[in-house]
């Protein structure tokens, strides 16, 4: 059990390991006086070819990242769950949990379609409707759209939207849409392995642009919308969220089985 959740302070560590990089951010939000003399937050971030090497260099870039704004280690932890790449999120979600248990400070984990389509929004202030497909392998994607709200507001539900299917019943979907302000502006962080899984006679109807990495400070934008520090809780509950079964427990339920 943590001995307390104390939320005075806001330094954040930031986790994205879901997909083909590694994003690892350290937000320091006191405010620190620059030359103008006005305040602003400090922040720190690396993002790495994700690789299941790299994961032994993370312990290193976070201490790092911590000098560099300051602080000794951070209040709390936002981790991204999935989905996406299984490796990188087992290794990702076990590395924010081990640090929160090490630091005894609460996690906060959010959905990776949910950030990466936030990110975009923020990034193209004209967009209004996007979606995003990540490859799934076998010929399958994890997908999910996102719109923009009046006011300029960004949906942060994106969850019972996200999907596994092959990419071309996923793009008809949106095609049937009725209203004709529900065009959709379509990424994917792998468009030419995507374009494998389709007929080359569907292409040239979509335009499927390359996803750009995500920004760590919309990361940490999003966790304190959702909620932040006075959401995140016990390192035990954070959890990947895997769309599919693992094929290894899969087989190893099957083996019991027959026993």
């Amino acid at each position: 059990m943590l001995k307390s959740l104390k939320y005075k302070d806001e330094n954040c560590l930031l986790l994205d390991t879901s997909n083909r990089w590694i994003l690892c951010a350290v937000h320091n939000s006191k405010k620190n006086d620059n030359r103008d003399g006005l305040g602003q937050n400090k922040q720190a971030s690396r993002t790495i070819q994700n690789s299941k090497t790299c994961f032994k260099l993370l312990a290193g870039i976070i201490q790092e990242l911590c000098q560099e704004v300051d602080i000794k280690k951070p209040d709390w932890i936002v981790c991204t769950t999935g989905p996406g790449s299984f490796t990188g999120l087992r290794l990702g979600v076990a590395f924010a949990r081990n640090l929160a248990q090490l630091w005894e400070i609460p996690v906060f984990g959010i959905l990776s379609l949910q950030f990466y389509c936030y990110d975009i929004l923020c990034k193209n202030k004209d967009f209004d409707n996007i979606a995003i497909m990540l490859d799934a392998k076998q010929r399958r994607i994890f997908a999910s759209t996102s719109t923009r709200k009046e006011n300029n507001n960004i949906s942060l539900k994106t969850r019972s939207s996200i999907v596994d299917e092959p990419p071309l019943v996923f793009l008809k979907k949106l095609n049937k849409e009725k209203d004709a302000k529900a065009k959709y502006n379509i990424f994917a962080d792998d468009p030419e392995s995507i374009a494998r899984y389709m007929p080359e006679e569907s292409l040239s109807q979509y335009n499927i642009k390359d996803m750009p990495n995500p920004e760590p400070s919309n990361l940490y934008e999003l966790a304190s919308k959702l909620g932040g520090k006075k959401k995140a809780t016990h390192w035990r509950e954070l959890i990947p969220f895997y769309l599919r079964k693992d094929p290894a427990q899969a087989t190893l339920e099957k083996a019991k089985l027959s026993e």
